[in-house]
């Protein structure tokens, strides 16, 4: 008899599947990630690279949270 792999299954079961699956397909999702990343950061230092947008903003701008 052969058990079925879509059965209930525990907490271990579905935390061990996942990390296999990471392991086995971990250069596809680091591919994954660097095609989105890459583009993204070298848009992000072509933006603030110069001073007209500066990152620091004066305590007098800073909004105070009131809760």
């Amino acid at each position: 008899m052969q058990v079925n792999p879509i059965g209930p299954f525990t907490l271990g079961k579905i935390l061990s599947e996942t990390i296999r699956m990471y392991r086995r397909n971990a250069l596809g999702f680091l591919a994954i990630a660097a095609i989105v990343q890459i583009p993204l950061s070298m848009l992000t230092w072509l933006l603030f690279r110069s001073n007209e947008f500066p990152m620091e903003f004066p305590p007098q701008e800073i909004p105070t949270a009131s809760v």
